[in-house]
């Protein structure tokens, strides 16, 4: 579906934005998981804003980290639907996650450490504090 709607509807000089807003996955997904989703997606709109819901929100975070080469925004399962509202209408957190993720370039070189993991997770909850996570 998000590559029928991008096509339909491609980012343009005049449009640069996606025809989404923002991207929801979960985390684990029966047939296919939420990282190769986000990778398919990323592949087509590098752009793209994705939120994961999971559970699993330090696995999420490494593996996002890992193999997205980029830090995304969770979303700590279960959820209200007010928080999902919160979260999808708070694009100053995306902003900052795109200024943060020019720091995760660093691990494209290297397999990140579990030092560097944990520092740009804490670097992650300084940004998502008195908000919701």
């Amino acid at each position: 579906m998000y590559k029928k709607e991008l096509t339909r509807y491609p980012p343009s000089a005049d449009n640069p934005s996606s025809p989404f807003d923002a991207v929801l996955l979960d985390y684990r997904m029966p047939k296919k998981d939420g990282i190769e989703v986000a990778k398919e997606i990323l592949n087509l709109n590098a752009d793209q804003r994705i939120i994961f819901a999971s559970a699993y929100v330090k696995d999420t975070l490494v593996d996002s980290v890992k193999q997205l080469r980029r830090a995304v925004e969770l979303m700590q399962k279960p959820f209200k639907i007010e928080a999902l509202i919160d979260t999808l209408e708070d694009k100053e957190i995306y902003e900052e996650l795109k200024k943060l993720n020019v720091d995760a370039d660093a691990f494209k070189a290297v397999n990140a450490t579990h030092d560097q993991i944990t520092k740009l997770l804490e670097a992650i909850r300084r940004l998502q504090k008195n908000r919701t996570f």
